[in-house]
């Protein structure tokens, strides 16, 4: 196991729960709101988990929802992207068609950073 293979996390708060993997070979970790909370249907609202991260080196992460958990609630995530050098509170737009209880937000995996410079053809 390298460096990059570790996602190291801290606690903000006693409602911050540990980040876990589904199965073995899961695409990425699952994330838990820190709150008990009800998101009215037809509404969009940012849950925080009370985690902070820090990301490998030449990463970022990307938090989406599981499918069938998107598919049996009809939910959607938005503001997907966490930069490398982000150290708030990882919080997710969590958008409801349905009223849902929130307990389980999303998933989180992390990505390699492709482009290290750019440069202008013009």
């Amino acid at each position: 196991m390298t460096s990059r293979d570790i996602l190291r996390f801290v606690r903000l708060t006693e409602n911050g729960r540990e980040p876990s993997r589904e199965s073995s070979k899961a695409a990425g970790l699952d994330l838990y709101s820190a709150l008990d909370t009800t998101v009215p249907a037809k509404e969009k609202r940012l849950i925080p988990t009370d985690l902070q991260i820090k990301l490998p080196d030449g990463c970022y992460g990307r938090i989406a929802a599981r499918c069938e958990l998107a598919l049996a609630h009809q939910i959607d995530i938005g503001g997907e992207v966490i930069d490398q050098d982000y150290h708030g509170n990882i919080s997710v737009i969590n958008i409801t068609i349905q009223i849902l209880r929130l307990l389980f937000l999303a998933v989180i995996a992390l990505r390699n950073l492709f482009a290290k410079k750019f440069i202008n053809l013009h």
